[in-house]
């Protein structure tokens, strides 16, 4: 094991430029494909806060004497894709009003024009714009229900961009990971050629597959995970500086940071992976 060490710190000291371009082109590799992953979380939250409010004001007709919003009730009860309604009367969106923009239109009308209406807080289920449509023209059908108040056009757009970047980001990890393993591979490779005389004298006095694979093996998981360290160091910093920032989406850093955690651990399988890809060439020249 010595052995093998030892040959890893003097082929790296030998091309010493090409190991420091491969960290580096990996550190912003990794880093990338983080800021892809953590940016596609940051999609999916939003996503879930927005389908955990999704709410809608049912405006309702002013009552006259002997009715009452029993069978708007009533109807309310049969849809599934309700969680919970309650109940703003006229007095309390009066009060509402007043409170909201300090404006008294007492001083003018001698009646309250506001509409008393059902604040509705409708399922997480309905964040596909075409079944929230079917709700809300069901809601339109409620029995004393004169227009649901809801910015449809607003909330499909936002699902529209946010699927459509979480399709791209998709996209741009993929190819992140493929760069990273192109030029990681490189590297391994480019210390195959620079030890390409002692390998075959390591072959002519009988060396095994293994001492002469490994440090190939060692030094491109080296370099996977020095980009991987490198990488979370860059997160830790910019979390120190936007940390409150993303408070507001995430609560609390813990998911964040354990995204990043793992989502480092891909430096390391590049490194591997890329090192498997350049013996494949030393067995190809073997043959």
């Amino acid at each position: 094991m010595q052995f093998i060490l030892n040959e890893c710190f003097r082929t790296i000291r030998k091309a010493k430029l090409y190991f420091l371009f491969s960290v580096i082109t990996t550190t912003i590799g990794v880093f990338l494909i983080q800021a892809s992953y953590l940016s596609g979380l940051l999609v999916k939250h939003a996503q879930k806060e927005i389908s955990n409010n999704l709410t809608v004001q049912l405006y309702l007709k002013d009552l006259t004497p002997g009715q009452s919003y029993v069978q708007t009730e009533e109807a309310l009860k049969q849809f599934t894709f309700i969680k919970s309604w309650q109940l703003v009367s006229k007095a309390q969106a009066e009060e509402l009003f007043l409170k909201e923009t300090g404006e008294d239109f007492r001083k003018i009308l001698d009646y309250n024009p506001l509409p008393a209406a059902y604040t509705v807080q409708l399922s997480e289920n309905l964040i596909d714009p075409a079944a929230l449509d079917g709700a809300i023209n069901q809601l339109r059908a409620v029995p004393m229900v004169t227009e649901v108040g809801f910015a449809v056009d607003l909330y499909k757009d936002f699902v529209s961009i946010s699927m459509a970047a979480k399709k791209y980001l998709y996209t741009i990890t993929i190819i992140l990971v493929a760069i990273a393993l192109y030029i990681v591979t490189s590297f391994s490779v480019t210390l195959l050629d620079i030890r390409a005389g002692e390998i075959r004298t390591m072959r002519f006095v009988g060396s095994s597959r293994f001492m002469i694979a490994a440090p190939v093996l060692i030094n491109s998981i080296m370099v996977g995970f020095l980009g991987a360290l490198l990488s979370f160091l860059g997160w830790w910093l910019a979390l120190s500086v936007a940390g409150n920032f993303l408070r507001i989406f995430f609560g609390n850093l813990g998911e964040l940071w354990s995204a990043i955690a793992l989502s480092a651990v891909s430096g390391v399988v590049i490194g591997g992976i890329s090192g498997l890809f350049a013996l494949t060439r030393l067995k190809a020249k073997r043959q």
